[in-house]
């Protein structure tokens, strides 16, 4: 029974914890616009709302083998990890940049434009009045010309759609495998193993995910302290 309770928990890891952790920081990381990460974020209900009616007809069938639909289920759903991490292999180390817009010149335009006190906008943005140069952060912002890595949605959102498609035989097929081979004594125990594991996943992959966030992207070639 422990063929569906540990993929349960790894799926849930993964998709509810690990990536809802990480999608700021590839919207950073990649350029991406919120509507491109709220694309990402949802590809994976809409692979298993897709899937979930075939999934249950043709893996519920008679003579069907329900251990091995969710074995390719879970097959799928490692491709979709690994597509997942793909773009960070694909593009070049990652270059942190400060913001390249004018706050001060945005400032000035929101003076002349709607009569506001310059000293209020000027706290507001840390800009000098006199020089129009950004205080904050220390400095200009970055003339550097940054690279367009937003095609990297893609990659996102297929290994979320991938995602999705292997997991709706584990929370459909799961269940009735599950009550189908165990006693109905014991069968109330395992199913709520299963369903524990949903939720602890997530909470596990929040607590971990944040901690490495404290990494550094590109850890093992570049040195974070300089």
């Amino acid at each position: 029974m422990y063929f569906t309770i540990i993929p349960t928990t790894k799926i849930s890891l993964v998709v509810n914890g690990f990536i809802n952790v990480v999608i700021t920081t590839i919207e950073r990381r990649f350029g991406l616009r919120s509507t491109q990460t709220g694309l990402v974020a949802s590809g994976y209900d809409i692979a298993s709302f897709l899937c979930l009616v075939p999934v249950s007809y043709f893996g519920g069938r008679l003579g069907a083998s329900k251990p091995r639909w969710i074995g390719w289920g879970v097959a799928v759903m490692g491709l979709g990890a690994f597509v997942f991490a793909l773009p960070h292999f694909l593009v070049g180390q990652y270059r942190a940049t400060n913001s390249e817009q004018n706050v001060c010149t945005l400032a000035t335009m929101l003076t002349n434009s709607t009569g506001a006190s310059v000293e209020a906008l000027t706290e507001l943005t840390g800009c000098s009045h006199d020089s129009g140069s950004p205080l904050a952060n220390g400095g200009q912002p970055s003339t550097s010309d940054s690279e367009n890595l937003s095609w990297n949605v893609w990659f996102f959102f297929t290994a979320q759609l991938l995602l999705g498609a292997g997991a709706s035989p584990l929370y459909t097929l799961g269940v009735t495998y599950i009550d189908e081979n165990v006693s109905k004594k014991m069968s109330s125990v395992y199913l709520g193993i299963y369903y524990t594991m949903a939720v602890v996943g997530p909470a596990a992959g929040y607590v971990i995910g944040g901690q490495l966030l404290l990494f550094y992207t590109d850890m093992f070639v570049v040195d974070a302290t300089t």
